[in-house]
């Protein structure tokens, strides 16, 4: 998966991982990004990227 680097310097692993437990494990949204300490804003992004990656 190709996502950037955040200021925060998130990982693409631990950017990933936040976006599997939604996308495959059917988490919302809000709570992985409270539980992860990010903002729900910035994990939605991810998953659009997320998204867009996969469908090619």
């Amino acid at each position: 998966m190709k996502l950037k680097p955040t200021k925060r310097h998130d990982s693409v692993e631990f950017k990933l991982e936040a976006v599997q437990q939604v996308v495959l494990h059917q988490q919302r949204v809000i709570d992985i990004a409270r539980s992860l300490a990010v903002d729900a804003s910035t994990l939605r992004k991810w998953i659009r990227q997320y998204k867009a990656e996969i469908q090619g």
